[in-house]
């Protein structure tokens, strides 16, 4: 007599078929990688907001690189608005070179000290008109639509960049380092012991599946080139191979 062929009557017990104690397997795993994500976010977390602990002695650690008002647009009527846009678009650059520069290879693999560029924050256009979005309605006015196109998947996304970039200078400064994080050690071996049982047991990848759904590399996502034979009838086909090999 089958498992599932039983009777639940007096005497018997319900016994799991094969399928049904494979199936309890893998949603036990399931659940084992949601606790184990969870609590690798957890200690993230922990962390992350370990509090800052003031140094006795600072000292320099490079350089940091930032956008300023020029002297000019400083001094105008305008500043405090140009300020409050540059409050929100500005970026920092760290080096230990004041001259920012980096390596750059050119023809017959030759590398060169070239400068290194700096860039203002630009937006999405998915952020730029979401709720989110700190502009306000005047200041999105001053920003030009780009359209864009990855090199790798030929997909063409659209930014929304400052069109008056000649507000902006840059700005080198030493790096001053005047606080440090505090090191908890037993926080620290919890998230080395769990990031070895991950790398350890090749976890990563379903964990991230079973999370988000699925994985993929970017370059999986080229688009195949178009099929000349789709939706197209086997006779008109067969006619233009014809008229082909006739002419």
């Amino acid at each position: 007599m089958q498992a599932n062929e039983w009777s639940f009557e007096d005497g018997y017990c319900r016994i799991r078929t094969a399928r049904q104690r494979k199936r309890a397997r893998i949603k036990d795993f399931h659940k084992y990688l949601r606790r184990m994500h969870k609590e690798e976010k957890r200690l993230d977390e922990l962390k992350y907001r370990m509090p800052l602990q003031p140094l006795a002695r600072p000292y320099q650690k490079g350089w940091l690189r930032t956008f300023v008002l020029r002297p000019d647009v400083a001094t105008s009527r305008q500043a405090a608005f140009y300020q409050e846009l540059l409050n929100k678009i500005n970026t920092v650059e760290y080096s230990n070179d004041k001259k920012f520069r980096i390596k750059k290879r050119k023809w017959k693999r030759k590398k060169v000290w070239v400068d290194k560029p700096q860039y203002l924050r630009e937006y999405s256009e998915r952020w730029f008109f979401s709720r989110d979005c700190k502009l306000t309605e005047q200041e999105k006015l001053l920003f030009h639509r780009e359209e864009r196109t990855h090199k790798h998947t030929k997909e063409v996304s659209i930014y929304y960049v400052f069109s008056e970039r000649w507000r902006f200078i840059l700005k080198v400064k030493p790096r001053i380092i005047t606080h440090i994080k505090m090191v908890d050690g037993t926080l620290d071996g919890k998230i080395q012991r769990m990031e070895n049982r991950i790398t350890t047991h090749h976890l990563r990848h379903q964990m991230n599946r079973q999370m988000n759904g699925r994985t993929y590399h970017y370059l999986s996502r080229a688009p195949w080139p178009p099929d000349p034979f789709k939706q197209r009838s086997l006779t008109d086909i067969l006619s233009e191979v014809y008229n082909d090999q006739q002419q």
